[in-house]
């Protein structure tokens, strides 16, 4: 496999990761994602998601816990979290049951 840097050397680094994930092949240029792009994207949006979920749960929903352990358990298929909080959003706020003390 060769790189783009190697195909066209530059007198400088080019400090850009994208140039080294373009690579030619059977003459086309094609894009090879790395699987820790993906990784990153989990990580980070468990942190993410997760206090969306703990924020909406708490307001939504009668139990938090449980609506911020399913929204970052989704963190690994991104879309399907993305789909959650939208959910989750659009579902009414939880009126807290007040007892009569009469």
């Amino acid at each position: 496999m060769t790189s783009f840097a190697n195909i066209y050397p530059a007198k400088e680094p080019l400090g850009l990761e994208l140039a080294d994930n373009i690579v030619r092949s059977k003459g086309k240029l094609r894009m090879d994602f790395q699987l820790t792009f993906f990784g990153e994207l989990v990580f980070y949006s468990i942190f993410i998601v997760g206090g969306l979920s703990y924020y909406l749960g708490k307001r939504k929903t009668s139990n938090a816990r449980v609506a911020t352990l399913v929204g970052i358990l989704l963190c690994l298929t991104p879309p399907l979290n993305l789909v959650y909080l939208f959910v989750l959003t659009l579902k009414n706020d939880e009126v807290p049951a007040v007892e009569n003390q009469s």
